[in-house]
């Protein structure tokens, strides 16, 4: 038998051959029809198939696997393989099992029906993107086990490995392969990606980049189902070009990329367009222009005054760029004013439309629709990246600014202000500068902000339910008037805030078309919109009939959407006429009201209903109350998994009332959703929310606890669901997954989850602490990125916490995991830092064994709320409680939510500080002042400053409200205080002056009076003045205060007026006979403000010494003292309810406190006799900041020193105090503010163990037995305060330094000076010996920031280091004396001590460090770090590189020292504790 010509080339390569395969064979669709002819009647029947399907082109099509097909799959391969089918990459498995498989018949697996069942080769749902290079495990198992787990088993996926030929050689694989694009189209569930970043970055592959833009341009951005953390976005973005993607075949690449040059007509113009999508992931508005488009077939527009407006240009001189447009200049705003139903978002998407359709889509350059059934709508970062997502396509300039954005940043920006600087602001002033941008005009649409608008919350209780019926117990309301509205919360349209706060600041060629409800922000829009743009060119106002063309018939028949042109509920026509028949309602004579739309959807879920079959009846109404629990349109995917996705066209009215698009389903109108759920309604079709949230919550959960990225959706809402079916182990489960809440707060999630979780009553005590945590650390949570930050703050919790417990358990998994991971050469761990060798060192475990006064149980500190960079002088609760107003020395205020901690709004107006503000009784304003000499008022709703009242000629430093809310009383530095009227705006009193500036002034609950306080710091006249307010002259002078008054207060009766004075005593008045009734002794430091209880038993009062005090009055003894305030509070207020108490002070912090269970005086007093018994039990610690820390030479004990005026010594392992030891006299403190502070900054031990030295604030170095605590000498010789003491270690010397500059050597025998170093030019704050004694290393402060070497023998400096460019803190010589190293303001530096070179440089640093301290083996060095929180060590053999972060301290951590084993390393903090950890690997 002849044989081929080894050299001849394959015929299949042959022209001829090569030709006819690659060419539509003219039989093809004949044989298709007709298979009992020609080549199929000699295949066997099971053939037949088979080979129909190879030759049909979108036979692929139809090759999707069932889930159930799918896991008998994954079990086959299982089996197959063994253990390393957990390692194999799909590649791997298609070459060792698909090919081979498939090899005799040349087939798609699918077509193999003996190992994949015929019935589960159905029609495919979604498209399946992954890398070939990933593992096969990860991928189905995330698609059966995540994505997909909860769905029907026959629910479809198509995945190429499975549905494509994949034999190379045939021509079914190439028609296969170039049938890709039908196969996206076909999958109307959209993509699902599948990523493994770590291993193989898929914007690397080609095709995975061609089936994402495939998938975006068929089904939209909702069809690609991409799940990304922040980090992995940055990397698949960065990556991303298609000409630079890999593919297997080059044929496969020459395909991809002329595909995409006829689709997007460029390679670089897909790129660009891809990337932009993965940096903003917009918001789609397709859906609602299609269908609200379809609504207004028929309608004759008249958009002329639209034309006029756009064709006027911007205001005259407001264009930045030349001009206004060419023509005289409109107004900035246009903006159509309409009621409900009356059809604003149709005509927003008529101006949008193309000019062929009658729109202006050409000059509109942005657009967005509020939606309040779609929360991504409402959130302004969200609206910002739609808003530049669109700006980008118009103008190439910003369209590249944009990409030069940093892709993680911008996934994890949740600050309006930033998002909108970065994305929108700076990317239009490039625009407009662009030379041939002259005259032109930028024009952004906003659609609806009135659904921005948060539900309105009704004054009237809640209907009682019958449990039987599901009908109100009590009459409904006669008519809606009857329930009259809340004020809404303040601030909460965060589209409007966005509009007036910043959009207004971009260019002033940039104009706004806006379509709202005139009922919108409380009432309020028209007028806040007329002020905001006021002085830009104003606002032009529109009612939709200016825009409509009547021609003929009825005006209802003219209207969009139904109704009357002008007034009607425009949706009752588009429901009567697409969802029921013709005829069967009878025709309206007047205009159709709500009662009439409700009418008509009782008609429609009646008769869908009745059609259902009984089987079918309770699906279709969980289905209901799943859509209207969620909190925004659901897509389809997370319905197919809940197993549902097959029922929506059973939906009542479907797809008119309920309708999919782009993969999402929605409801029709926010009338279908009120009907629905109206308590009052009479009607069957009430859905079960209660069952709707546990379905969404389960099928949630299921997701989430497989592992992986939890869906967006997930992040955002799945604590709600949970909360509403009160499914607490689920709960407990998912709030103790610290990877989760990483996930939620790094998205912007955090503040929304706390409120959520709140909301659950009577919590187990798991979620009780939990509560707590979030609540308590939120000011660090919300800057958590990764999992190891939240775990960092769960173990700044109290030590017996449950919180606590699970974050060191969780800590420690974590830190062992890493060291296992390095052990085994894989990833994690320390970064290796310039000029180390070889692979950085393992992560090391250590576990904290002892909290030494680390607070054990919850503190009374509720939240801290950070946000100013200056003073917050005063602070005042919303009449509801639910918001506090906070007024700064940074010139803003700053409303918070008091649930969670979150900042809502900062309102800017005021010109230098504002140190003073108060909300108005209705909770409808806010009254401001400060040292633009103004009283401000603004609108509580808007967040608008609505009036400056103008009078006082300096600083205004105080308002009060009067009761009826019609007056306002200012106090100012011109030593006068005005009475205004609100509503005229105007002062109707001024009282006169009393020779002293005005700091606080207060109202009586009757009106009648007012009470005033002031004084200067060097002026005696202090007096108290009780002013009569009709007569405008003083009542009563009341004098007794020694220093200036800060605080007045009326009891609630009026009968007495307490005041707080720098004197530190607070005093109470009798009135009206104004006679001192007590005087208050309870702080040591001045009382800055004074606040009564609601019930007037109980007085809240803030001092510089960094307390608050509960002050009984009844006995004038103190109740509670509350402490946490790290530096000097301000004020102090208590809510509403009288159960929270809120404070400011320097610092910028607010902080809210739970009020604790005040005790009885007696109890009091005795609980003060058992606390001073017991200062050597365990428990004791410091009240202030621990600055110092220090081990015996034995490591059995540790010595500590505190800002409280004490050093303590403790027993190391059982955490016992055992010495407390006084600084010395208080007249050695400093003074701050007129505070006298005193001081403990060093302490240590000698080489002995036997003696204890400190250094203090009273210039002394004091030397204690340390065993007894006997006070043996005190060293005096420095001028001012003593920062370090260190003993030589051969315990000849004592080396001390301080404030003066001055270094000092003591001889410890004859407590003799030994010697005075002088060199440095400022502080010396840190002191190290050399192990032998020879050498002596200080560092110095701010002005000095060096590193000086000094000879002990020669007394002299040698050597001056100057690597740092701040202060430095603190210096330490390794036990091997070879390297010295140093820390500050900018990192650590290591010195050869031999040479005085600087070896390395360390500023990986998150703040200044302050401390270091070495292992006796000199191999590591642990920092304290300020900012940070915690003590990180670093391998200093390998350059630096970081092997532990030990967390805990919930403030700076302030010293550091390793136990001399080596096996233990303590640390102090400002948060009063010393911790203690052990190391465990």
């Amino acid at each position: 038998m002849a044989t081929p010509n080894s050299d001849s080339p394959s015929f299949k390569t042959w022209r001829g051959v090569s030709a006819r395969n690659n060419r539509p064979d003219r039989r093809l669709q004949e044989l298709l029809a007709h298979p009992t002819k020609g080549l199929f009647t000699v295949l066997p029947p099971e053939l037949r198939d088979v080979a129909k399907a190879g030759l049909d082109p979108v036979a692929v099509t139809k090759m999707g696997i069932t889930l159930r097909g799918l896991r008998k799959l994954r079990t086959r391969l299982r089996l197959t393989f063994g253990d390393e089918y957990e390692t194999m990459s799909t590649a791997e498995v298609n070459a060792r099992w698909v090919k081979e498989v498939t090899k005799e018949r040349q087939c798609r697996l699918l077509e193999m029906g003996q190992i994949v069942d015929a019935e589960d080769v159905v029609q495919p749902m979604y498209f399946i993107s992954h890398a070939w290079k990933n593992k096969i495990s990860l991928l189905l198992d995330f698609l059966l086990d995540r994505f997909l787990a909860a769905a029907d088993g026959g629910v479809a996926v198509w995945l190429d490995i499975l549905s494509v030929n994949q034999h190379e050689s045939t021509s079914a694989h190439r028609r296969d392969i170039a049938a890709f694009d039908q196969v996206v189209r076909a999958c109307t569930g959209g993509t699902i990606v599948v990523m493994d970043v770590a291993n193989c970055n898929p914007a690397t592959r080609g095709w995975c980049i061609y089936e994402w833009a495939t998938t975006r341009a068929r089904h939209g951005p909702d069809g690609l189902h991409m799940w990304l953390e922040p980090s992995d976005r940055g990397v698949v973005y960065g990556s991303l070009d298609i000409r630079m993607a890999e593919c297997q075949f080059p044929a496969d690449k020459e395909m991809i990329l002329a595909t995409v040059e006829r689709q997007h007509g460029s390679a670089e113009l897909f790129n660009t367009t891809l990337k932009l999508q993965l940096l903003l992931e917009p918001v789609s508005y397709r859906v609602d222009e299609r269908r609200l488009l379809q609504r207004a077939r028929g309608t004759r527009w008249d958009f002329n005054a639209v034309a006029a407006w756009l064709d006027a240009g911007p205001p005259v001189g407001g264009s930045g760029a030349g001009g206004g447009g060419g023509g005289k200049g409109g107004s900035r705003v246009l903006c159509v004013v309409a009621g409900a139903g009356e059809g604003k978002s149709t005509i927003s998407a008529a101006l949008c439309a193309v000019p062929a359709e009658g729109g202006f889509g050409e000059r509109i350059a942005c657009r967005h629709y509020c939606k309040y059934s779609d929360q991504r709508r409402l959130d302004p970062v969200r609206v910002i990246k739609s808003l530049a997502f669109q700006l980008s396509s118009r103008f190439p300039v910003a369209c590249q600014q944009l990409l030069q954005q940093d892709a993680v940043r911008v996934s994890q920006e949740v600050s309006a202000e930033a998002a909108f600087e970065a994305l929108l602001a700076e990317p239009l002033r490039r625009v407009v500068a662009q030379p041939d941008f002259d005259g032109k005009q930028v024009v952004l649409l906003l659609d609806a902000l009135d659904e921005a608008d948060p539900p309105p919350a009704l004054v009237e209780a809640p209907a009682r339910i019958d449990p039987l019926t599901g009908r109100p117990t009590t009459a409904r309301p006669a008519s809606a008037r009857s329930t009259v509205a809340a004020a809404p919360p303040p601030c909460s349209n965060k589209v409007v805030q966005l509009l007036t706060s910043l959009l207004t600041r971009l260019p002033p060629c940039v104009r706004f078309l806006l379509t709202t409800r005139p009922d919108a922000v409380g009432g309020s829009v028209c007028g806040l919109l007329d002020r905001t743009f006021a002085a830009t060119g104003g606002v032009q106002y529109l009612r939709p009939a200016a825009l409509r063309r009547v021609t003929g018939g009825s005006a209802a028949a003219q209207a969009v959407g139904g109704g009357s042109a002008e007034g009607g509920i425009l949706v009752y026509r588009t429901v009567v006429g697409e969802c029921l028949p013709k005829g069967s309602v009878a025709a309206l004579e007047a205009p159709p009201t709500l009662a009439d739309l409700n009418n008509v959807y009782k008609q429609v879920f009646s008769t869908a209903f009745a059609k259902l079959p009984k089987p079918e009846v309770a699906p279709v109404r969980t289905l209901l109350a799943v859509l209207l629990a969620a909190q925004e349109p659901l897509p389809q995917s997370l319905l197919t998994a809940m197993g549902l996705g097959g029922l929506l066209h059973k939906l009542p009215g479907y797809p008119v009332t309920f309708f999919a698009e782009e993969h999402h389903v929605y409801s029709l109108h926010k009338s279908l959703a009120d009907w629905l759920l109206d308590p009052w309604a009479l009607h069957a079709f009430k859905p079960d929310l209660l069952a709707g949230h546990r379905q969404l919550a389960q099928t949630l959960m299921l997701t989430v606890r497989k592992g992986g990225h939890p869906s967006p959706y997930a992040l955002k809402y799945l604590v709600r669901h949970l909360v509403a079916c009160r499914d607490l182990s689920y709960l407990e489960a998912l709030l103790g997954d610290f990877a989760f809440l990483a996930a939620a707060f790094s998205q912007g999630h955090g503040h929304g989850l706390i409120r959520d979780l709140l909301r659950l009553e009577a919590p187990s005590p798991p979620l009780a602490d939990v509560q707590r945590w979030l609540l308590a650390r939120q000011h660090e949570l919300v800057a958590a990125k990764t999992e190891a930050d939240v775990v960092a703050t769960a173990l700044r919790c109290p030590v017996d916490t449950l919180v606590y417990a699970a974050g060191s358990k969780r800590y420690k998994t974590m830190a062992g995991g890493a060291a296992e991971a390095k052990a085994g050469g894989g990833g994690g761990g320390g970064a290796n830092m310039s000029g180390g060798e070889g692979a950085p060192p393992p992560r090391q475990v250590w576990e904290l064994v002892q909290g030494l006064g680390a607070q054990r149980r919850w503190p009374a500190t509720k939240v801290i709320m950070p946000g100013h960079t200056g003073v917050s002088a005063c602070v005042s609760w919303s009449p509801d409680g639910a918001t506090l107003a906070s007024a700064s020395w940074d010139g803003t205020l700053r409303l918070f939510d008091t649930g969670s901690g979150e900042c809502i709004a900062v309102l800017l107006g005021h010109e230098g500080k504002a140190k003073c503000v108060e909300w108005s009784p209705s909770g409808r304003m806010l009254a401001s002042g400060g040292e633009d000499k103004a009283v401000r008022l603004w609108d509580a709703v808007s967040g608008e400053c609505v009036a400056a009242l103008q009078g006082h000629e300096e600083d205004v430093n105080a308002v009060a409200w009067s009761a009826d809310g019609q007056s306002i009383a200012s106090g100012a530095n011109d030593q006068t205080i005005r009475v205004w009227d609100v509503a005229a705006g105007t002062c109707i009193a001024t009282l006169p002056p009393q020779g002293f500036k005005v700091s606080t002034v207060a109202w009586s609950r009757d009106g009648r009076r007012l009470a005033s306080g002031g004084g200067y710091m060097d002026v005696e006249d202090t007096s108290v003045v009780v002013w009569d307010v009709a007569a405008a002259q003083p009542e009563a002078i009341l004098v007794g205060h020694e220093m200036h008054v800060d605080g007045v207060a009326f009891s609630p009766d009026g009968a007495v007026l307490a005041s707080a004075s720098h004197d530190a005593t607070v005093r109470l008045w009798s009135l009206p006979d104004a006679q001192l009734l007590t005087v208050l002794h309870h702080h040591s430091q001045p009382v800055t403000a004074v606040a009564w209880s609601r019930d007037g038993r109980t007085l809240a009062t803030s001092s510089w010494d960094k307390t608050l005090a509960l002050v009984d009055v009844a006995s004038g003894q103190v109740a509670a003292t509350l402490e946490g305030h790290m530096n000097l509070p301000f004020d102090c207020k208590w809510s509403p309810d009288n159960k929270s108490l809120a404070s400011c002070g320097k610092s910028g912090k607010c902080r809210i406190w739970t009020i604790p269970e005040l005790a009885t005086p007696a109890a009091a007093a005795a609980a003060d006799a058992k606390s001073a018994a017991a200062i050597a039990s365990a428990g004791v610690g410091h009240s202030q900041a621990v600055l110092a820390v220090a081990w015996s030479p034995d490591g059995t004990r540790l010595a500590s020193a505190s800002s409280d005026a004490t050093a303590r010594v403790w027993e190391a392992r059982s955490g016992v105090c055992s010495l407390r030891l006084e600084a010395g006299a208080a007249e050695g403190g400093a003074e701050e503010h007129g505070a006298r502070q005193t001081s403990v900054n060093s302490v240590a031990f000698s080489p002995d163990g036997k003696l204890l030295a400190t250094g203090s604030n009273s210039k002394a170095v004091r030397l204690y037995a340390a065993d007894s605590g006997a006070l043996l000498a005190v060293l005096e010789g420095h001028q001012f305060f003593v920062q370090c003491v260190r003993f030589s270690p051969c315990g000849r010397y004592l080396a001390s330094s301080g404030w003066d500059g001055l270094v000092l050597l003591w001889d410890v025998a004859s407590g003799q000076q030994a010697a005075a170093l002088e060199g440095h030019t400022d502080r010396v704050l840190g002191l190290a010996w050399s192990p032998d004694s020879r050498l002596l290393a200080s560092c110095g402060y701010e002005e000095d920031r060096t590193v000086k070497l000094w000879s002990v023998d020669g007394r002299t400096c040698f050597a001056t280091l100057r690597e740092h460019g701040a202060a430095v803190h603190n210096v330490a010589f390794s036990p091997n004396g070879r390297v010295l190293a140093s820390c500050g303001g900018d990192g650590v530096r290591l010195y050869d001590v031999a040479t005085r070179v600087c070896t390395a440089k360390l500023e990986d640093f998150d703040g200044a460090v302050m401390d270091v301290a070495w292992s006796p083996n000199s191999d590591e060095l642990a920092c304290a770090a300020d900012t940070g929180l915690c003590v990180d060590i670093r391998n200093v053999q390998r350059g630096g590189a970081r092997v532990a972060v030990l967390q805990g301290p919930s403030a700076a951590v302030t010293g550091v020292a390793w136990s001399p084993d080596g096996k233990a390393v303590a640390c102090c903090s400002k948060d009063k504790s010393i911790r203690v950890y052990e190391r465990r690997d």
